[in-house]
Formats: C-alpha cells, structure tokens, sequence
C-alpha cells in the first residue's frame, strides 16, 4: 500500500514536469520571431540546474549572454557559443526566451 503511494507520486511529479516543459516549449513556438540591433554587453557561464533548480549531476556548464537592445532593454539568453566578445553590436534574433542567432 505504501509503495503504491509512492508510486503515484513519482508518477504525478513526472506528468507534471512533462506538461510544464509542454506548456513553455508551445508558448516559445507561438512567440513573435525578433530580429532587432543589440549590442554583447557580457557573457558568463554557470552550472546547468535540472528542472527543480538543483545542480545537474554531470556538472555541465551552461553559457550565458547579455544583450542591450537599441530600445535599453536587456536579455539574457543561454547561448551555445562562447564566442560573443563584449561590445559587439549586430542583429540579436530570437523567439521568446530562446537565443536563435547573433550576427555581426
């Protein structure tokens, strides 16, 4: 009976993560496509978390840029490339809160 419960839960908790990550990738799809001039403000690196926000086992290191747009808005989005050099301007496009490109 008892491990049933757990069961269920275990379950439940990845239903739930499944349709999280669902929820975020279809409103990323349904996002306008931005191509707008910016400028590499900095870039910086981190340890990936899991979804529950603790350190992922592997270690991996995620990179991250800053971008200023010409409005004086900053973004932060998680870049492949460790490349950027800061102060470089060009066209920063991306869709929601996804990095698509940066060219310069």
């Amino acid at each position: 009976m008892e491990l049933s419960l757990i069961l269920i839960i275990v379950i439940g908790i990845v239903v739930f993560q499944l349709v999280q990550s669902w929820r975020k990738e279809r409103a990323i799809q349904h996002s306008p496509l931005v191509q707008t001039p910016a400028k590499v403000i900095t870039t910086y690196s981190s340890h990936k978390r899991d979804p529950w926000g603790t350190l992922s086992a592997g270690r991996e290191m995620a990179c991250y840029a800053i971008f200023e747009l010409k409005t004086g808005e900053r973004k932060v989005f998680e870049v492949e490339s460790r490349y950027l050099v800061e102060g470089t301007q060009g066209i920063l496009t991306y869709q929601g809160d996804r990095f698509l490109n940066f060219q310069h």
